[in-house]
């Protein structure tokens, strides 16, 4: 009689339910917690190197024994003071290889305005065809024509 009463009440019952399976849930998601813990192939957190540890490789799990330091040792890096000097071959080659540029893109422009305008070649659309050649190149004869067949490919 008195469980009757007790079962009764819908408040008593939903709260026992609720209690029961919120309980089996907790119990069930802290076991695949634990599991997943103990199944770790490296714990992140506690990991000493004094300690002996599993190295995987190729060959399979090997263990390192106490004996045998994993650490690595940092010696301390002594100042360097080297003079930097540059190379006056590379830089007269850079200035005779920028004004070569200029004047080839210059003389691009007065060959074939009309082209780079029909293929809609930019100035700095130019200037990357123009760059992308050593000053042999530019220098050599039929690197105009080379240089409007580029452009005829450029942006198709």
């Amino acid at each position: 009689m008195m469980l009757n009463s007790l079962f009764n009440n819908d408040l008593v019952f939903y709260s026992l339910f609720a209690g029961t399976v919120g309980f089996i849930g907790y119990k069930f998601a802290s076991s695949i917690w634990n599991n997943s813990e103990n199944n770790s192939d490296f714990d992140y957190l506690n990991t000493d190197l004094d300690t002996s540890s599993n190295v995987y490789s190729d060959l399979g799990i090997q263990t390192i024994p106490n004996s045998v330091s994993t650490g690595a040792t940092v010696l301390p890096t002594p100042p360097v003071n080297i003079e930097i000097v540059p190379n006056p071959d590379l830089v007269e080659y850079a200035l005779s290889h920028k004004s070569l540029v200029k004047s080839k893109i210059q003389e691009i422009n007065g060959l074939y305005g009309k082209e780079m305008f029909d293929y809609t070649i930019t100035n700095a659309d130019l200037t990357y065809i123009v760059n992308s050649y050593s000053i042999t190149q530019l220098n050599s004869s039929g690197i105009n024509e080379a240089i409007l067949n580029i452009m005829s490919c450029f942006n198709g």
